[in-house]
């Protein structure tokens, strides 16, 4: 399946999106269908449930997905510029150039949205 970037589900009785984030990043409705996501970004742990499965839509991007859905997924959580701000997530595609540049070394998927980005003009 390749290396996950997202992982979250919908609880389609109350219509609440559940992110996932990290190993330990449990997440949960408050229905009565008490729908939950687990285990980040790892494959070792990911889990969902609640008392109707057919009342949960689980949603996952990995690296085999079409990259287009890779760049609209893939958050990094950052804390500002001088990190002085509270945690928020950002997305790949909605990060600057600048921010790209000083992260390409981490992570092979800064590099090809910088690639994808000079190949679309954007």
């Amino acid at each position: 399946m390749g290396e996950i970037y997202h992982n979250s589900v919908i609880c389609l009785e109350c219509g609440e999106k559940l992110i996932s984030r990290h190993r330990h990043d449990f997440q949960q409705c408050s229905c009565s269908n008490e729908t939950f996501v687990d285990g980040g970004l790892g494959f070792v742990y990911i889990r969902y449930g609640g008392k109707d499965l057919d009342k949960i839509q689980q949603f996952l991007i990995s690296s085999e997905d079409k990259f287009e859905w890779q760049r609209f997924y893939f958050e990094r959580g950052t804390y500002g510029k001088d990190g002085d701000k509270p945690l928020h997530y950002i997305k790949l595609k909605d990060m600057d150039n600048e921010h790209l540049e000083l992260l390409k070394d981490t992570h092979e998927i800064y590099k090809r949205e910088i690639k994808y980005r000079e190949k679309n003009g954007s």
